[in-house]
Order: C-alpha cells, then structure tokens, then sequence
C-alpha cells in the first residue's frame, strides 16, 4: 500500500492483488499462464476500482542458439475503460560465438519495434547497435531513433596482450560418449564448469606450462575417474594466439566411505568383557585417512576426516588398496585406533564402508560395594 505522507494529503490508496499462475515444460516448449485480481481502494476520493490482468506467454527453443517467443495480455478495469490487449512477439538468435542478435514487437496503444545487435569481444568490451520504431494510433508518421552502445568492464586491458592463448574441450564418458555436465576444470588460478554439452573453455590464458586439473564431486559422473591416457597429458602448453583443442575422456571408477568412531567405557560396567565395556560416543574429525593401491604405490590419496570421523574418497579405480589412520596433530590423546591398516578390494559394482574404532587405552573398573564394605577398583 501507499500513503502519501504530506500534511495536505493527496494520496491516499490501498492495493491488493491475488495472483494465480501455471508453468509448464515440455521439451523445446515452455508456457506460462497467469490471472490477477488487482483491488485498489481510494480513501480520499472514496472509490474502489478492481482490474484483472490474464497473460500468457509461449516460448519455443528449436536449439541451443535460437529462441522464439510469443506474448498476449488482457487489462480488464472496472474503472468503464474498454479491455485492453497488448500482444507480441519476440526472437533471439546467437549468430556465432562472438554475435548476436534479438528484436521484438509488441502492439498496445501503438505499434513498436526494436532490433538490438551485439558483439563481445574476448577482453570482455562488447558493441552493441540498436534501432526501434514506434507508431501511434493517430499518427502514421513514427518516430525511429538509432542507438550505439560500448559497453568496456573495469578490469578491461586497454590494449591486446601478445602473450595470450585460449583452451576449449569437451568432457565425456569414454565408453558411450555422454557428455559430462558441472565438471570443474582448473587452469592455473582460473576456474571452468563444463556445461550441458560437456564443453568448457578458458579464453584467455597466458602462454606456457600449465597443468589442467578436475573436480568431478558436483558433476553428473561424481564416481568417475580420468583416463590413463588424459593423465599422462595432464600438462598443457599454451601458446600466443593459439587456440587448444583438449578433450577430457572419463572412466567408470569406485568409491570409499568410512567413519572413525570414538569409544569410550559404559557407565555402570564391572568386569566385563573388553567389547560389552565400551559404547560409541561420535565421531573424531581431522584425523588423516591414506588410501594407497597395493600394485602401484604411486596411486594414494589423502584426506582429513570431517565432522564426526566421516571420509568419502570417490573416483577410485578398482583393485586391492590399503586404509591407513594416522594422527598427525595428536588429536586422540588417551585413544588408540584399534586397527590404524586395514587391506581392501574395491570393485565398480559396490561401494565399500568401513569403520576405525577410537578406544581408550586403559579402561576403569568402577568401585563397587556398600559405604563401609568391601571395594573392587584398579585398572
């Protein structure tokens, strides 16, 4: 609502609405529908007006390139204004890489057209060229205004580096050849996500050495691993004004999810067994987990438990490994782990769980007995 806040007030309205709308997705299709009741209440002048707005709108996207749209909206105003439609349509079309083009037109009260050009340089400037036309009802002549855009980012470089090269790829499952979507690709300090088709790209890179490294933790394939053949060509030379072609093939990997469980000795327990005596109470995190393959030292990973003792190394090929818990930073004071190495297989159908147990070094016997009788304790 608005209130006009003046000491001679001129304004003094009320609005509510209620809106209802509909969605829809099917395919290159996309439908929007909505119908709105406007209530607007004038306390000065003492009227109430109700309008109605109905809207829909159509979008049609043939490719990942060209998008087409049509528009059509109802105003209905209890005011004793007749209805008023306004409709249009709308299209916008990448020409290429760098280009692209857009325009629409939409009928109201006049007719009015408007087409837009832009082209993005590499250094992030972009030029953009522009001409609408708008005619009235009650005049044929319209008015057309041209309009040229140069739009320069504040960490433009002012001048074309000679130094600079550019890197583009694609993702994929080596076996079917589905693309990989939401891959983190890592280029020296510059950062890429692969996208629907599986493409990345870096544009500008300077030249020389650099290595390429992946995440694929968000990714549609969390579980994969690279191919040998992309890990011996890990290392990309990047030359001036050169573009790299450098596509990325993934393989069906395995996973690993654990936990380090801190125990501690039950309350109440007397004398008995070392198993019985002792209770979980959560789990130890910054202990350090490596995961080493039995044929191929070479092949480790390394991480830290998080909260409550859980580690996850994913993306591991299958084969004999061993498990090691070690304590860098003496995190568990009067705990040992029980089986700080443990040897496992892992295989592509399953995903393997295992569990370190934190125990105390040396378990209390409880004093037991009345206040004057016999006691038991010792350690």
């Amino acid at each position: 609502s608005d209130k006009d806040k003046r000491v001679n007030s001129q304004l003094d309205t009320n609005e509510k609405s209620v809106r209802i709308e509909y969605q829809s997705n099917k395919g290159n299709w996309n439908i929007n529908a909505a119908l709105e009741e406007i209530w607007l209440d004038d306390a000065i002048e003492k009227t109430q007006q109700r309008s109605t707005k109905k809207s829909i709108s159509l979008a049609y996207t043939p490719s990942e390139n060209l998008r087409l749209g049509l528009n059509i909206e109802d105003n209905n105003s209890s005011s004793g204004n007749n209805n008023q439609i306004s409709y249009g349509i709308n299209a916008h079309y990448q020409i290429g890489e760098h280009h692209n083009l857009s325009g629409y037109w939409r009928h109201y009260d006049n007719d009015y057209v408007k087409v837009n050009y832009n082209y993005q340089f590499r250094n992030g400037i972009s030029l953009g060229l522009a001409a609408s036309s708008e005619t009235q009802t009650t005049n044929t002549q319209g008015d057309t205004t041209y309009r040229v855009n140069l739009t320069i980012p504040f960490d433009a470089p002012i001048y074309k580096r000679k130094n600079i090269g550019s890197v583009t790829g694609h993702i994929i499952d080596k076996k079917t050849g589905t693309p990989v979507k939401n891959a983190v690709i890592q280029v020296d300090k510059y950062y890429a996500v692969s996208d629907e088709l599986g493409k990345y790209q870096f544009p500008n890179l300077k030249e020389g050495k650099n290595k390429i490294n992946i995440n694929l933790s968000q990714s549609s394939f969390p579980n994969y691993l690279l191919d040998e053949q992309n890990t011996k060509a890990d290392e990309l030379i990047i030359r001036a004004n050169h573009s790299i072609q450098h596509n990325i093939k993934l393989l069906p990997g395995t996973s690993l999810e654990g936990q380090v469980i801190q125990y501690q000795a039950a309350t109440g327990s007397i004398l008995k067994s070392k198993n019985s005596a002792l209770q979980p109470s959560g789990g130890i995190d910054g202990l350090l987990i490596t995961l080493t393959n039995l044929i191929d030292s070479k092949k480790q990973y390394k991480q830290l438990t998080a909260q409550d003792g859980f580690f996850k190394f994913i993306g591991i090929p299958a084969g004999h490994w061993v498990v090691q818990v070690s304590d860098p930073d003496n995190l568990l004071g009067n705990l040992r782990i029980e089986e700080i190495r443990k040897e496992i297989q892992l295989s592509l159908e399953n995903t393997q769980q295992l569990t370190f147990k934190a125990i105390p070094y040396v378990q209390k016997i409880k004093k037991i007995g009345p206040t004057n009788g016999f006691s038991v304790s010792g350690e």
